[in-house]
């Protein structure tokens, strides 16, 4: 499943697309990426990353707020993301609860992830 995600070889050109249309958040340590996330006009959370070493410090959490503060600014009163089996918890600690359980294909692979929502505040 990591490499559906995570292919050695990456479509820079898919990549940057959905990036100009997206509002994003990086978090670095030293010039090193250790965390970033999406936000998008369909009021959807996505990509939100924490490298594995820097996980549990509030990275996510830090950019999460940030990303709910620019669904405000632009009127979104409720925001969603698909979150994967490991990601729920997290999500369900920040507010988010899950609408539903579903199957995705990514890549070739068989994914359950779990659509989530929240009202989000200023």
């Amino acid at each position: 499943q990591l490499q559906a995600w995570a292919p050695d070889r990456l479509d820079r050109e898919s990549w940057l697309k959905s990036l100009e249309k997206n509002i994003s958040y990086v978090a670095d340590h030293n010039g090193v990426i250790v965390g970033f996330g999406d936000y998008n006009d369909d009021h959807y959370v996505d990509r939100l990353f924490t490298h594995k070493d820097y996980q549990g410090k509030g990275i996510a959490s830090y950019i999460l707020q940030k990303l709910e503060k620019e669904a405000v600014s632009l009127g979104h009163r409720e925001i969603y993301t698909e979150a994967s089996i490991t990601a729920k918890p997290f999500f369900e600690s920040n507010g988010f609860i899950c609408i539903k359980e579903q199957k995705k294909q990514h890549n070739g692979q068989i994914f359950i992830n779990y659509v989530m929502k929240k009202i989000a505040f200023s």
